[in-house]
């Protein structure tokens, strides 16, 4: 492969030279701190909830570092990792002796993710499922709540699009999000992996998501947004940007979100015969040396890709 795309396999030898540290010591054993599984029994509590994990976000609240984890099969969970050696399972009323237990909702079919951010000091999780083209809000409770006796998370509005054909549902297979600010509102750019489009959703009042829809583009002719499978967010030049992986156009396309009521498309790349984008799935992004740079999981490729996202109206591997 030519640029910067790189295929994923195995070193079979590698020598190793670091000042002052053996070549033996330097790929030591890691250290791994506990693990949690579903149905792993520990001290007569079973975790039973993790089924089907899909996504996982990490925040910081009242001093201690929660994950909150979107599980395909079974909904959203929180859990206490402040010590990573004794991961805590927040005890949920109702469930026996259950440490880990869904939230309940009329559209479990599917959370496949699931973002974190603040109102005020009180967190919120915006979750996205899939086969219900749904968003759904929660918040963590009062820290005082946070102590086994009570449901540690707590439902709020969700958002349902369902019009037929499924092809006009703005949320059609809502699939990954990011959450970005304008000003003093806060929205959501969601990927509608059956709609073959990206959306955008206030959530500023997360108890208002049912009448939160802001903008959407779909895919056309041009664009990279068959099949939308991921996206993140960055900011340049004073404007908000999503980057939007596409995994049935095997391609990445940038939309500029800076007015939520009107995404317009920026640059675009389409997967050749030298670029890893066959079956983009996932994506981050990282800046070094003054330049902007998505990193794109391709899945039918087996491989990787870098693309320089600098100038959003010019994107290249």
């Amino acid at each position: 492969m030519t640029g910067r795309a790189i295929l994923i396999g195995f070193v079979a030898a590698v020598a190793v030279a670091v000042s002052g540290i053996a070549a033996s010591d330097a790929f030591a054993e890691p250290e791994i701190a506990l693990t949690l599984r579903d149905n792993q029994v520990e001290e007569g509590s079973d975790y039973t909830f993790l089924r089907d994990a899909w996504d996982v976000k990490v925040f910081t609240y009242n001093s201690r570092i929660y994950a909150v984890v979107a599980g395909a099969a079974e909904g959203i969970h929180l859990l206490d990792i402040t010590n990573p050696n004794s991961i805590d399972p927040l005890l949920t009323g109702g469930h026996g002796n259950r440490n880990i237990a869904p939230i309940a909702s009329t559209n479990t079919a599917r959370m496949q993710a699931v973002a974190v951010y603040t109102v005020g000091d009180q967190p919120y999780f915006i979750a996205t499922w899939t086969a219900s083209n749904a968003l759904q809000a929660f918040k963590i409770a009062k820290p005082g709540d946070l102590d086994g006796n009570n449901m540690p998370l707590a439902q709020l509005d969700r958002l349902i699009n369902r019009p037929n054909p499924l092809s006009h549902a703005q949320l059609g297979g809502a699939s990954d999000l990011i959450i970005y600010s304008v000003g003093s509102k806060q929205y959501a750019a969601v990927t509608a992996e059956g709609a073959d489009r990206l959306t955008v959703v206030e959530v500023t009042n997360p108890n208002a998501l049912s009448s939160g829809l802001t903008g959407s583009i779909a895919d056309s002719g041009t664009l990279e947004l068959d099949g939308p499978s991921g996206v993140e967010h960055y900011q340049t030049n004073n404007r908000h940007y999503a980057v939007v992986v596409s995994s049935a156009d095997d391609g990445i396309q940038i939309v500029d979100i800076t007015n939520p009521a009107s995404p317009t498309a920026a640059g675009h790349l389409t997967d050749t015969a030298d670029l890893e984008l066959d079956g983009a799935e996932g994506v981050a992004i990282y800046s070094v040396g003054g330049r902007t740079y998505a990193v794109v999981a391709a899945l039918v490729d087996d491989g990787i890709q870098i693309v320089d996202i600098t100038d959003p109206a010019n994107i290249f591997p």
